[in-house]
Parts: structure tokens; C-alpha cells; sequence
């Protein structure tokens, strides 16, 4: 399976309602992904907990050093949490995820997580 396309919102300043959740479907710990401009923030859902989220990173310092990925361990359950902004330097992928941020969460439990996600001026 993969990660859900993610659809991103536009903050304006008149408003906007809030949009409906995107739950994953991967049964492998593939949450999400979504392009990354620097201005996005995500919304993240947690029905049963806790769960846990990684925010994958590319980075490599030195040539051979991994920049870690960024992991919240521990949503609690019936949770609202609000990351980002993410950095394009820092966590947009290249390769055939270019401008992605990818989103990895706990194995076979896509069905507790439910994301909105929000791009702000």
C-alpha cells in the first residue's frame, strides 16, 4: 500500500470552515504525505491511543551522518495536536517524493489517526 495524498488547505483571512479529516488506509505504518511549501501545518487526530508519528528526514550532515526523523511517541488518545511548520530544507524528500513530507505512524493502526492539513500565508 502507500501513503494518502494529503490535501492541503489555504488559511485566508476571511475564513475558511474547517475541512473534513483524511484517514489512512496502509496497513504497514504508511500514513501520509503532503507538498511542502514551509507554510504547512498539520492537524493531526488521535481516536485511541497513544500513537505514535514520525515526520520523516532526508538530511545528511558530513556526507554520512542521518539527520533523525522527528517523532512524537506519544499522542494520547482523543488528541488534536498541531505540528509544523516544516522547514524545506530540512524535511521535503527528493527522488520520486520531491517536495513531499512524509508522515509514518504505528503498524496496522492507520484507522486511529485522521489528519487535516493547513498551508497559512
Amino acid at each position: 500500500m502507500a501513503r494518502i495524498a494529503l490535501t492541503v488547505t489555504e488559511i485566508v483571512r476571511a475564513g475558511v470552515a474547517r475541512p473534513a479529516g483524511q484517514t489512512p488506509t496502509d496497513t504497514g505504518g504508511l500514513l501520509a504525505e503532503f507538498v511542502n511549501d514551509g507554510r504547512t501545518i498539520i492537524e493531526v487526530t488521535i481516536a485511541t491511543g497513544p500513537r505514535s508519528l514520525t515526520v520523516l528526514t532526508p538530511g545528511v550532515v558530513d556526507a554520512d551522518l542521518l539527520v533523525g526523523d522527528r517523532v512524537f511517541p506519544t499522542l494520547a488518545g482523543s488528541s488534536v495536536t498541531l505540528i509544523g511548520p516544516f522547514p524545506p530544507s530540512i524535511y521535503n524528500q527528493s527522488g520520486a517524493n520531491a517536495g513531499k513530507v512524509l508522515l509514518d505512524g504505528d503498524s496496522g493502526q492507520q484507522a486511529q489517526y485522521t489528519f487535516r492539513t493547513y498551508r497559512v500565508p
